[in-house]
């Protein structure tokens, strides 16, 4: 899933950068990118983690 967003992204962003900086001029592309970064923080941020559950002692694998 990783790799996909990656090729995607790679393969659409100049696209998109290259569009904008024609019709509107070359500090669009790059304020879109910042506020599309800005937003991608304030997400992670905001985003609760997953707290792992402790194994027992039981569940543990030894190497011997």
């Amino acid at each position: 899933m990783m790799q996909a967003t990656v090729f995607i992204g790679n393969a659409v962003g100049p696209t998109i950068g290259g569009t904008l900086a024609m019709k509107m001029g070359l500090r669009i592309p790059f304020l879109a990118t910042a506020a599309a970064q800005l937003l991608l923080i304030v997400l992670i941020l905001l985003t609760p983690r997953k707290r792992r559950q402790p194994t027992s002692g039981s569940e543990i694998i030894q190497d011997a």
